[in-house]
């Protein structure tokens, strides 16, 4: 055995061998395997199979001492690692996808798990179970708890587009209800004659004066020629009573009144029935939406002076509560008015600039005791006649000494 230097033939360090000819050893700089041969140095590369020596080509049955020996290269083992680190994401990447395919998307569920499930095999295969909510469970998601969700699942998705839907319609419905009001407002308008004086001249023939042994009031043609509104204190008592008007021309209109078709004592409110038609168009309820600051008329006849008019605005529009009138239902809507009213003008009508009833003339209040200081009037509004008129289609008529009392 001598001690010889040789060149590593892929570095070409210098390599300082001493060992016999067929020995292996590992270049100290690039740590390459290489072999002792009579040439120097060359790459030692493994037989499989067999031991065989590059120098010589003998084939020799292989040892463990040989196999102790055949350990890959530093540069092979990266790429085997490379290898190993490439396999082992792709193997992650598609169970991924296999998980996100196949597996429950319910997050309210016991397990995570992947269950797979033939179209012609009912047996389940689960690839893994993590218990979240009860780790002692390991039974499988069958076919039809996943089918109970999905249909959950749809069941939630059909309410939530129900009431989406019901949105949309509630919407439409008031922008119709907006659109219908505006249009009746402007027909109202367009419709309105070209002066106050022919307005009140259109009205003046449907307003009456109501009188009985009691006391007198007043009250306006409503829905048809036969029907007499006006306010229940107007004629709470009568056993009888009449209608009558003036005419311009000298004439008078006088008829019976038969009885009352329809009654609300908590709004000071009472449809009574003529004997026979009265000649004259019914008045129209307005339905366009009250303005402070409108210009408003009434017709009545204070003390006595029959189809006496009077002019104003609307003051407010307020609740009975608002005031403390025991008298009226809290909830009933009033308005106040600088419109004159006296005793006498109850029951009339409160118009608009257009004809159209707004009001039914009920009360004032005075600043004092005295009858004749500055007084507050106000009217019942349209709306709530409307609905008792309404209610009332098809009654019968009743005799007036059927009529309840007052609202204590």
């Amino acid at each position: 055995m001598g001690t010889t230097q040789h060149e590593c033939p892929k570095c070409h360090a210098s390599v300082l061998v001493i060992a016999t000819e067929g020995a292996r050893v590992s270049c100290p700089k690039c740590k390459v395997p290489l072999l002792i041969t009579d040439n120097g140095l060359e790459y030692f590369r493994v037989a499989r199979k067999h031991n065989v020596t590059p120098a010589t080509g003998v084939r020799t049955r292989r040892n463990n001492a040989a196999l102790a020996t055949d350990i890959p290269s530093e540069g092979m083992g990266l790429v085997i690692t490379a290898f190993s680190l490439a396999g082992l994401l792709m193997l992650a990447v598609i169970v991924g996808l296999v998980v996100i395919v196949f597996g429950d998307s319910d997050t309210d569920t016991a397990y995570s798990s992947l269950t797979l499930r033939s179209k012609h095999d009912q047996n389940t295969v689960r690839l893994g179970s993590f218990p979240q909510d009860n780790p002692g469970a390991s039974e499988p998601v069958h076919a039809s708890s996943q089918q109970q969700m999905t249909s959950q699942a749809e069941q939630a998705r059909e309410a939530r587009r129900a009431k989406e839907i019901a949105a949309e319609e509630e919407k439409k419905r008031q922008a119709q209800e907006a659109k219908i009001a505006q249009q009746m407002q402007q027909s109202e308008l367009a419709n309105m004659p070209s002066s106050l004086a022919e307005t009140i001249a259109a009205v003046r023939p449907s307003v009456a004066t109501i009188e009985h042994a009691s006391g007198s009031g007043s009250g306006f043609i409503l829905t048809q020629s036969r029907w007499l509104a006006t306010n229940l204190h107007v004629v709470a008592g009568a056993g009888k009573a009449r209608a009558f008007r003036n005419n311009d021309n000298g004439t008078q209109v006088e008829m019976g009144i038969a009885g009352f078709v329809a009654c609300d004592p908590g709004k000071d409110l009472v449809i009574l029935v003529l004997e026979k038609d009265w000649p004259a168009e019914p008045l129209a309820l307005s339905s366009a939406p009250l303005q402070l600051g409108e210009d408003v008329f009434a017709i009545g006849s204070p003390i006595g002076l029959s189809d006496s008019i009077t002019r104003g605005i609307v003051s407010q529009i307020r609740s009975a509560s608002d005031i403390q009138n025991n008298n009226l239902s809290p909830s009933t809507k009033i308005i106040q008015t600088d419109a004159f009213m006296t005793s006498g003008s109850s029951g009339g009508p409160l118009c608009s600039n257009a004809g159209k009833v707004i009001g039914i003339n009920t009360f004032g209040i005075s600043s004092d005791a005295d009858e004749h200081a500055t007084r507050i009037h106000f009217a019942v509004s349209a709306e709530e006649l409307g609905e008792l008129a309404y209610t009332s289609l098809g009654r019968k008529t009743r005799p007036l000494d059927e009529l309840p009392q007052m609202r204590d």
